[in-house]
């Protein structure tokens, strides 16, 4: 499940960037990497330093700006930018663990 979602973030990172900076480079690099904090979230990506320079604004910026545009993904919880302009991803931790057991939707609401 997590390799998917991690294709799903790459492909709604990419959406965002096409629509609202008309980047659409499918060779751009979206790296997602695990946070070395769990505060910090799940998954994460620095996209945003990335495209500093290019876009000519802050990478916290850039980070507000696609956290805000992303809408709700299918097993994140929440998608966050960090003061020092990374994405971070909060996933849905019981539906993640549901699914890799193979269960999913068979326990009642908390």
């Amino acid at each position: 499940m997590i390799l998917p979602l991690h294709e799903q973030l790459k492909a709604r990172v990419r959406a965002v960037l096409a629509e609202r900076y008309e980047i659409a480079d499918p060779d751009l690099a979206i790296p997602i990497e695990n946070p070395p904090n769990r505060t910090l979230g799940d998954l994460g990506t620095p996209v945003a330093f990335d495209l500093a320079r290019r876009l000519r604004k802050a990478p916290r910026a850039i980070a507000q700006e696609i956290a805000t545009a992303l809408g709700p993904i299918p097993g994140v919880i929440k998608v966050a930018a960090a003061p020092n302009g990374y994405l971070n991803v909060f996933l849905d931790r019981p539906a993640f663990l549901l699914a890799r057991l193979g269960v999913a939707g068979t326990l009642p609401p908390a």
